[in-house]
């Protein structure tokens, strides 16, 4: 489930093992199976990417090379173009085996040298002489090639650690030292906490999707603890907020979409135990984390009277003054905190909202 730059260079060797001995023979450029952009190459990309991602995604766990190519498409994983060259490819240069080896009566897979024989075997496929034969022939392998080694320079994510260390049954050393460097002082309790985090309680615990959410944070979220005093605790303290929600899931998904707002959520939990107090009374405001272009501006008067007016229409309208006051100070504190904001600035606007909810809060004792 989790690929580190180490496997990839073992890949990379692999390959580069197998195309030194069909160079040694001089069959570089007419090898259909093991040549450069032969079938292997195809197959080769095509398994790369299944071991890569079949880890997360099931549909991937196929075995025909054709379906495999589909479902990498469809998936996101190869281009539709690249999908598309891959699948014809293949049909091209599986049409040229079956040919070589019917004619040949045993397991062959080198076109013939350029002269008569080549011709001849051009003309039973439907070409005009080797030489077409061949033009077409090399046209394929480049562009199979070309897409092999765009997928080979790719780096691997380096988080290899990781999986073992959100794997329970897994002893962790590598991942509870690479915490112990990440300044986690006390790095097995850590540890537990971060499987109470992607796997859940014992008595209920997380559906797979939402361990490999989590999977796919985690590296944000221990590099922003890093940067910290006390990681360890911090981490505590957001396993108390985070454990509070009923649906982690769409936390997960909503930080695995934008990786930027672990940094928030760390950064609020670091700098005031206050707010993360109004976290754990209603980890709700974790919305007003989501809102990122928010920060950018101070509310307006209008702004807050319009967001009371909706409050007041919900299930339960008693709560919208509190609804307001926290949620707000939770936006006008990410501001100060994350945008630099100035002190005056955020008196302004802590001002502003407490004339809003008094004036309400007013009008409603007059009516009474």
């Amino acid at each position: 489930k989790y690929f580190d730059d180490g496997t990839l260079e073992d890949i990379r060797e692999t390959k580069a093992q197998t195309e030194a001995a069909i160079e040694s023979r001089g069959e570089t450029e007419r090898e259909v199976k093991l040549g450069r952009g032969g079938i292997r190459d195809i197959e080769f990309t095509v398994q790369m990417l299944q071991l890569l991602n079949g880890g997360r995604i099931e549909g991937l766990r196929v075995r025909n090379t054709l379906e495999a190519i589909h479902e990498l498409g469809l998936h996101g994983r190869l281009a539709p173009f690249e999908a598309n060259t891959l699948a014809r490819n293949y049909a091209f240069l599986r049409q040229i085996e079956h040919r070589l080896q019917v004619e040949d009566a045993r397991q062959c897979h080198a076109l013939p040298e350029p002269g008569p024989m080549l011709d001849d075997f051009a003309r039973r496929l439907g070409y005009l002489d080797g030489a077409a034969l061949m033009r077409v022939y090399k046209e394929h392998s480049r562009e199979t090639r070309a897409i092999l080694e765009r997928f080979l320079a790719a780096k691997g994510s380096g988080q290899l650690w990781l999986g073992d260390l959100l794997n329970p049954t897994s002893s962790a050393e590598a991942g509870l030292e690479k915490l112990r460097g990440m300044g986690f002082d006390e790095p097995e309790p850590a540890r537990a906490e971060l499987l109470l985090l992607a796997c859940g309680p014992a008595e209920r615990p997380f559906a797979n999707h939402v361990r490999q959410q989590f999977a796919e944070i985690a590296p944000f979220l221990l590099n922003s603890l890093s940067h910290t005093a006390a990681p360890g605790r911090l981490l505590v303290r957001l396993g108390q907020i985070l454990s509070r929600l009923s649906a982690p899931a769409t936390l997960y998904e909503l930080l695995r979409i934008n990786p930027v707002l672990c940094h928030f959520l760390v950064t609020l939990v670091a700098n005031s135990e206050y707010l993360a107090n109004l976290l754990l009374r209603d980890p709700g405001l974790m919305d007003m984390l989501s809102d990122v272009d928010a920060l950018d501006s101070p509310t307006t008067r209008d702004d807050l009277e319009t967001e009371l007016a909706n409050l007041k229409t919900a299930y339960e309208p008693e709560a919208a003054l509190c609804r307001l006051r926290d949620g707000e100070m939770m936006r006008i504190a990410m501001r100060e905190l994350v945008r630099g904001g100035r002190l005056a600035q955020v008196g302004d606007e802590l001002t502003q909202l407490a004339e809003v909810i008094l004036e309400d809060a007013l009008r409603t004792a007059r009516a009474k």
